[in-house]
């Protein structure tokens, strides 16, 4: 798996280096098609799961009343979310994941 990300980097650069000359070249494949998609979905994971967490908070904060009483889901969510991520990391390592998978 190593040695496809090396791969793929290579093409990547190769392709930003003809790009100029309206090139563009794409490494093809089983493997590569699991690199592109475990890089695409560990930038999009983090996207979407930062966005929403202006509106949970805010959503927590009308239901509670009082900034005070955030303190605990806030802890809990960080957890949630380090412990998710952590998870979701180790086991793409192994398998290719959909990139909704947090």
């Amino acid at each position: 798996f190593v040695a496809a990300s090396r791969l793929f980097q290579e093409v990547k650069r190769l392709s930003d280096d003809f790009s100029p000359q309206g090139l563009n070249i794409v490494a093809t494949g089983p493997h590569m098609l699991g690199v592109a998609t475990n890089q695409q979905a560990k930038t999009d994971c983090g996207v979407r799961a930062l966005m929403m967490l202006p509106f949970a908070i805010l959503a927590m904060r009308m239901q509670l009343k009082r900034w005070s009483l955030l303190i605990l889901p806030a802890l809990s969510s960080v957890t949630s979310l380090g412990l998710s991520f952590t998870i979701g990391y180790l086991v793409s390592r192994r398998w290719t994941l959909d990139q909704a998978v947090p």
